[in-house]
C-alpha cells in the first residue's frame, strides 16, 4: 500500500513541480549507536539491579500502575492480590534473582513469576523508570525460557504483556515473535472456544488484535484465521458486556478483511463490494456506544480507537489499488480520503495528552520532571506502525488534493494535523523521521498551505513555541511563507524553531538494545508489495 501511494504521489509532484519524492519508511533498529538516539546501557548478565529486591509497598505500587497503564481495571485479567501472594510465597528465591542466575533448582512457578515481572516492566514504564522496566522485562523473558511446555493462562497473559513492552522498547519484528507464542498458548488453552470463560475470550480478543497489527505491519499471514474463528466467537463476551459490542465488531471486521486480503491479494471490484457489504453487516450487529459515553478511561475507551484505526487501514488496503483503475477511481478516492482522515482524527484523540506534554516541555515556564516524562509514560507508546499509518494518510491527502478531491483548507488542516502527530513518534526516533517531516514541509510550500492556525485549533493552548518549532523548515529552522506564525509572545521572543528540539534529555529513554537474540523466534521475512509492470513503464514513473 505504501509503495503504491508513493508511486502515485511521486508521479503527481514530478509532473507538476519536478519534485522527486524520496521516502523509504524503514523502521530503525534498536540500540542505535548515534548520540541522538542512545539510551542508558542495559544491565549486563551478572549485574545487580538497583531496583531489586523491592519492598512490598513498591511491588504493590508497580502492579497497580500496570493495571492502570493498560486500562485493565474492569477486565480483571489478573488479581494484584494473586501476584503479590506469589511474590510473598517465593520471596527468598526472588530476592536472589539476577540476569545470570535464575534459580532453576527451586520449585518456582515460572509462569506466574514471569507474569509478575512482565507487569513490573509495564508498571515501571508507566512511572518513567525505563532502566528498571528493561531489567524486569529481561527477567520475565528468561523466566519464560525456564517454564515447562504446559500452557497456562499466566503464560498466555505474560506473552501478551511482553509483546506490549517490546513494542515500546524494541522493534516490531521482535514484538511479532512474542505474539506468535501468545497465539500458540491461547489455542492450546482453547480460549477462542470459551474454555476459560468470558475473561479468556476477552484476553483472546486482545491477542487477536495484536496478531492483526503484526500481520498488517509485515504483510504476513495472520496466525488467527477468521474463517476458522467465525463471526460469532465473541458473542458470549458481547452478551456479558454489551459496551464492548463495537470493539468486538471492529476486531471481527479487521480479522475478516486481513485474512481475506492475504489469501486474495488482488480482489476484483465485485469482491471488494462484497467485502464492504460484509463490513456493514458485521457493524450492524454492534450497539452504538459513542466515544464520549464513558466518564473515565475504561477497557473499551482504551482499545476501541485502536480497532477503529486498524479498520481504516484495512479500508485503505482494499481501495488504494483501485486508484489505478478508471472504473473504480472515484469510489476508491472517496473511501481513501475518509479512511485517511479517520486515521488522523483518531490518532489526535490518542495523542492529545502526550502532545500537550511535549508542548509544555518546550515552554520556558514549565520544566518539571513530571512534564518531561509524561509523553513517554502515556498509555499509547509510539510505534513505527503509527509512523507508517500517519505517513500513508499524508500521501492520500496529497494525492486527493492535487486531483481536486479536497479543498485547500481541508488539505491544509489534514497536513497540519499529520505534522502535529509526527511530533510524538519523533520524540522517540528524532532524526529518523526527518524524511517524513521534510515531505510535509515541502508539500506545504508547494501547496501554499498555512499550518499554524490549524494547529492552534487542533491543539488549543499548546502555545506558540511548540507550534513555531513544528511549523519550521526542518533543514534551516526558517518559517517562510506561513505568515500566521507569531515571532513573539507577550512582548518576548519565542523559541527559535531550530532550538526547540535542543535535547533536554542526556539520553533518549527509548530504544535500548534488547538483551536477547531476535532471531530466536524464526520469523518469516517481511513481505513486500510488487507494482504491476505497466506502472513502471508509465510516464513519470520511478526509475
Amino acid at each position: 500500500m505504501f509503495e503504491l501511494l508513493k508511486f502515485l504521489v511521486h508521479d503527481v509532484l514530478k509532473k507538476q513541480y519536478g519534485y522527486t519524492l524520496t521516502l523509504s519508511l524503514v523502521e530503525p533498529s534498536t540500540g542505535s549507536a548515534d548520540s541522538a538516539n542512545q539510551s542508558a546501557p542495559l544491565l549486563k548478565p551478572g549485574d545487580r539491579s538497583p531496583a531489586w529486591p523491592l519492598l512490598p509497598s513498591q511491588t504493590w505500587a508497580l502492579l497497580k500502575s500496570c493495571v492502570e497503564f493498560l486500562s485493565w481495571q474492569d477486565a480483571k485479567f489478573f488479581s494484584i492480590e494473586y501476584l503479590q501472594a506469589t511474590i510473598d510465597m517465593h520471596n527468598i528465591e526472588l530476592q536472589n534473582i539476577h540476569l545470570s542466575g535464575i534459580p532453576t533448582t527451586h520449585t518456582l512457578p515460572f509462569d506466574a513469576v514471569a507474569l509478575v515481572f512482565a507487569a513490573f516492566s509495564l508498571g515501571a514504564a508507566h512511572e518513567g523508570l525505563f532502566e528498571n522496566a528493561r531489567f524486569y522485562f529481561d527477567i520475565s523473558i528468561r523466566m519464560v525460557e525456564h517454564h515447562a511446555d504446559q500452557a497456562t493462562l499466566d503464560l498466555c497473559l505474560t506473552y501478551l504483556m511482553q509483546h506490549m513492552s517490546a513494542l515500546r522498547m524494541g522493534t516490531s519484528n521482535y514484538a511479532q515473535g512474542i505474539i506468535t507464542r501468545a497465539v500458540e498458548v491461547a489455542h492450546d488453552l482453547h480460549l477462542q472456544h470459551g474454555r476459560q470463560g468470558v475473561q479468556g475470550l476477552q484476553l483472546y480478543m486482545l491477542i487477536y488484535m495484536a496478531d492483526q497489527y503484526c500481520s498488517m505491519t509485515y504483510n504476513t499471514e495472520p496466525l488467527i484465521r477468521s474463517d476458522t474463528l467465525g463471526t460469532k466467537a465473541f458473542d458470549p463476551l458481547q452478551q456479558a458486556d454489551p459496551e464492548l459490542s463495537r470493539l468486538i465488531s471492529l476486531v471481527v471486521i479487521n480479522g475478516f478483511l486481513i485474512d481475506h486480503y492475504y489469501r486474495f491479494p488482488s480482489p476484483s471490484p465485485e469482491q471488494i463490494l462484497e467485502l464492504e457489504a460484509k463490513i456493514g453487516e458485521i457493524s450492524a450487529r454492534a450497539s452504538d456506544f459513542g466515544p464520549n459515553r464513558a466518564a473515565a478511561t475504561s477497557f473499551r475507551t482504551a482499545y476501541e480507537p485502536l480497532g477503529r484505526v486498524h479498520m481504516m487501514c484495512c479500508r485503505l488496503q482494499l481501495r488504494v489499488p483501485g486508484l489505478f483503475d478508471k472504473t473504480t477511481w472515484l469510489s476508491s478516492i472517496c473511501i481513501c480520503v475518509h479512511a485517511a482522515e479517520g486515521i488522523l482524527a483518531t490518532y489526535l484523540e490518542l495523542y492529545s495528552s502526550p502532545l500537550r506534554a511535549l508542548a509544555k516541555r518546550n515552554s520556558p515556564q514549565s520544566m518539571q520532571v513530571d512534564i518531561v516524562l509524561a509523553p513517554v509514560t502515556s498509555r499509547l507508546g509510539p510505534t513505527w506502525r503509527q509512523v507508517q499509518r500517519i505517513t500513508i494518510s499524508i500521501l492520500v491527502v496529497i494525492y486527493a488534493y492535487w486531483h481536486g478531491e479536497m479543498t485547500a483548507d481541508q488539505a491544509s488542516r489534514n497536513i497540519a494535523l499529520a505534522r502535529l502527530l509526527l511530533e510524538y513518534p519523533r520524540f522517540r526516533w528524532r532524526e529518523k523521521l526527518d524524511e517524513v517531516v521534510k515531505l510535509v514541509w515541502d508539500v506545504s510550500q508547494l501547496g501554499g498551505f498555512r499550518l499554524y492556525n490549524h494547529m492552534e485549533q487542533l491543539l488549543p493552548g499548546a502555545g506558540a513555541p511548540f507550534f513555531q518549532a513544528v511549523c519550521a523548515d526542518p533543514a534551516s529552522g526558517s518559517m517562510q511563507h506561513d505568515q500566521h506564525i507569531p515571532t513573539s509572545m507577550g512582548g518576548q521572543q519565542v523559541f527559535a524553531p531550530n532550538n526547540a528540539w535542543c535535547g533536554l534529555f542526556s539520553a533518549n529513554p527509548f530504544d535500548g538494545m534488547l538483551g536477547f537474540d531476535l532471531d530466536s523466534f524464526t520469523l518469516q521475512e517481511p513481505g513486500s508489495w510488487t507494482l504491476p509492470e505497466t506502472l513502471w513503464e508509465a510516464p513519470g514513473s520511478l526509475t
